[in-house]
């Protein structure tokens, strides 16, 4: 039978659980696995009197989810923002151009590191990254942030096509492959990527309704998309399987691949009806506002989304799309769009949601018995008669708390 040296106790002004109401004067009991308890702060030290305590004055949370990024992509932070009015296919286009040639695969590889580390000191432990020039790592690892890369296919043709489920047959199975968009990856193999995610219990990523002319190219085969695919000798007339549809979320349902381990990233541009059959069918969605602001493209319908009983997660995207990689101005960001809804259904979306969109609620997302023994301490500025209301308010102003410190449990003896 193990021993209470094995437990530590920490204690703090106040917990945020996520999944559970905010505990004033609280305390979590964790060992070296996991956490073992949560709750009142006199109850759990009268319970494990010989534990050793940890007494904290900041507040307690679960480290954040990062549910997209392109950490790939750190170079290229001084992409220029489109103009008004100007498609997403502008931006596309110098994108591509700028990748072309771009640096060796050393300094990518530092500026990469350098990412990752920057979103564990914003306290982030889970990030979903998006690769498509390489096949990395896939889930797991034991350092922090921990990476799920998703290794990105495009292929808007029959040849394209043929050759792409051509590679998957080289690539390993514990490596997780989707679909970049409808725009540019052919439905026959959108369904042949789902399905190969189905088979190994990987989560199936990819972006969806990100810009108005996504639903154009859907609606009709036209518009900013049809020509941009034009320009680059990649359209054949067969990337939609020949048919219309009303919206994004409609087409990827007639292929049959939307369920609860589908991630649909951005989702900008989905009407009611989408959104109700997104909860119908239990996908998961991730928002990116920051990036959406940067590209112009409008702002997801979050308030409908949780309406339909949808808890989005939260992603930064990459430095080419965003003047920033912090979550914590991401969720400041929708805090400002969506003034009506809670702070703490805000905060739920950048810990729960993110680890329910990548299948690992099991692990992170909240403070609760069973998951890993990861949590942040926070300092909040707000004076000692702040309620937990007007704490949690200040957690999602969009400014990263200025001390973050990593709890975790005592060493191995």
């Amino acid at each position: 039978m193990m021993t209470e040296s094995r437990y530590c106790i920490y204690t703090s002004p106040l917990i945020v659980p996520i999944t559970a109401k905010p505990i004033v004067d609280g305390a979590v009991v964790v060992d070296n696995h996991c956490i073992v308890e949560v709750g009142e702060r006199d109850r759990l030290l009268a319970k494990w009197p010989r534990a050793k305590t940890v007494e904290l004055s900041g507040v307690l949370i679960p480290p954040l989810i990062n549910c997209h990024m392109h950490l790939e992509l750190a170079a290229f932070d001084d992409m220029p923002r489109p103009g008004e009015g100007e498609p997403m296919t502008v931006w596309i286009a110098t994108l591509i151009e700028r990748r072309t040639g771009a640096e060796d695969a050393a300094t990518t590889a530092a500026r990469v590191e350098k990412a990752r580390l920057e979103q564990h000191h914003s306290g982030v432990a889970l990030i979903g990254d998006i690769s498509n020039s390489s096949v990395g790592v896939s889930a797991g690892g034991e350092s922090l942030p921990e990476i799920y890369r998703f290794y990105e296919i495009l292929a808007p043709t029959t040849v394209r096509t043929d050759e792409a489920l051509g590679l998957l047959e080289s690539i390993s199975t514990r490596i997780p492959a989707c679909a970049h968009a409808p725009y540019s990856t052919a439905a026959e193999l959108i369904v042949a990527l789902k399905n190969r995610a189905r088979k190994n219990g990987h989560v199936f990523s990819l972006h969806v309704a990100e810009s108005i002319a996504e639903i154009q190219f859907l609606q009709s085969g036209l518009g900013p998309f049809r020509d941009f695919l034009d320009q680059r000798r990649s359209w054949d007339g067969t990337i939609l399987g020949g048919g219309r549809f009303d919206g994004s979320i409609f087409y990827l349902d007639s292929l049959g691949v939307l369920d609860d381990r589908t991630l649909c990233v951005h989702c900008v541009h989905v009407s009611e009806s989408e959104i109700t059959l997104l909860a119908k069918r239990r996908a998961k969605v991730c928002l990116c506002p920051g990036s959406n602001d940067f590209l112009r493209v409008g702002h997801a319908p979050l308030k409908k989304m949780l309406d339909a009983g949808l808890l989005p997660a939260i992603g930064t995207d990459s430095p080419a799309s965003n003047e920033g990689e912090d979550l914590w101005r991401e969720i400041g960001i929708l805090r400002h769009l969506h003034p009506d809804v809670p702070a703490s259904t805000l905060l739920a979306m950048a810990t729960y949601g993110g680890a329910a969109a990548l299948g690992r609620t099991q692990d992170y997302g909240s403070l609760e018995r069973g998951k890993k023994p990861l949590m942040l301490e926070v300092d909040v500025e707000v004076d000692n008669s702040a309620t937990a209301l007007e704490v949690l308010e200040c957690l999602v102003c969009g400014r990263r708390p200025q001390n973050i410190r990593w709890r975790t449990p005592l060493p191995r003896r």
